[in-house]
């Protein structure tokens, strides 16, 4: 074993090695936290509070089930960033950017499934090399 790496044939540290779905306490409390305020929300302002929900959602998604990489991330925000101010200038129906965000964020998600360090859900199946490319990567641990 290197410096606090691993080989193949050892049990891998969890600290070091943990793909596929993920959900800490604080992303629950966060998630309930945003269910409360869109919700108290809703009846002021629907638009706002669904525009609100919108990132939420699509960064758990990114950061806990499909743990997509910080590029995509943020191409997606920008494109929230110009399509929710957008739709909250001119007063477009609240489908219109949900459409599109929600196909943008499936694009990326469908882009980034094919990356060699893709380590969300069902990497055992999509990725069965993630192991040995993590090796590679983090021999110097």
């Amino acid at each position: 074993m290197s410096k606090g790496g691993f080989r193949l044939g050892e049990e891998m540290k969890p600290e070091l090695f943990r793909p596929g779905f993920r959900l800490t306490p604080g992303d629950t409390i966060f998630i309930a936290l945003v269910g409360i305020g869109s919700a108290a929300m809703w009846p002021y302002d629907a638009k706002l509070a669904g525009l609100l929900v919108l990132p939420c959602v699509q960064f758990f998604l990114y950061c806990n089930v499909f743990r997509i990489r910080r590029a995509p991330e943020l191409i997606w925000a920008a494109a929230y960033l110009a399509v929710a101010g957008w739709a909250y200038a001119v007063d477009a129906p609240l489908w219109i950017p949900t459409t599109s965000l929600l196909i943008l964020g499936g694009i990326l998600i469908a882009v980034e499934m094919t990356h060699r360090s893709y380590h969300g859900v069902f990497w055992q199946r999509i990725n069965p090399a993630l192991p040995e490319w993590y090796a590679a990567q983090h021999s110097d641990l």
